[in-house]
C-alpha cells in the first residue's frame, strides 16, 4: 500500500520552550556586573566571583613600563575601561592600544605593538603590561589581535 500526496499523515507541531525569564535577568545582570568589573554571583555554579581592583603594574618585563606610566594615569586607564558601557566599547579601547607591526622573518613573534596615550603622546608598552592593567585575558588580547 502506498501513500499519495493527500493520504500522508500530519505533521506534529514543534513543542514550544518556555523561558525562564528570572534566568534570563539573572544572566544579564551578571553579564553587566562582569563587564562594569563588579563583583557578581555566577548564575551556573553559585559562586562569587571578586570584582576588579586596580592594583598598579609595576612588574611586567626588562623594559620596566610600569614605571614609564605613573600610578595616577594607570588608574584612569583602568577607571575609563571599566566605565565603559558595552563589550565592544571596551574592545575599541583595547584596540586603540595595539598596533600591526610590519614583521621581518628573523622577528615572527614580534607582530604587534602596544602603546597607551599618555597626555597626548604615545608611549610604548609591552603586552603584559596591558594584560596587568586592564585584567584581562591574553585570550580577549588575541581576539581583538585577529
Amino acid at each position: 500500500m502506498s501513500l499519495s500526496a493527500s493520504d500522508s499523515p500530519p505533521r506534529k507541531r514543534p513543542r514550544k520552550v518556555y523561558i525562564n525569564h528570572t534566568e534570563c535577568k539573572k544572566r544579564l545582570n551578571v553579564r553587566a556586573s562582569r563587564l562594569s568589573g563588579d563583583e557578581y554571583v555566577s548564575a551556573w555554579s553559585g559562586k562569587e566571583k571578586p570584582g576588579k581592583k586596580f592594583a598598579r603594574v609595576l612588574r611586567c618585563c626588562s623594559e620596566k613600563c610600569g614605571t614609564k606610566i605613573p600610578e595616577p594615569v594607570q588608574l584612569l586607564k583602568f577607571e575609563s575601561f571599566y566605565n565603559e558601557k558595552t563589550k565592544e566599547l571596551q574592545d575599541a579601547s583595547l584596540a586603540s592600544c595595539i598596533k600591526k607591526v610590519p614583521s621581518s622573518p628573523v622577528f615572527r613573534n614580534k607582530q604587534w605593538c602596544y602603546h597607551l596615550r599618555v597626555s597626548g603622546n604615545e608611549r610604548k608598552v609591552c603586552r603584559q603590561f596591558i594584560i596587568k592593567l586592564y585584567q584581562v585575558s591574553e585570550k580577549r588580547i588575541r581576539v581583538i589581535q585577529h
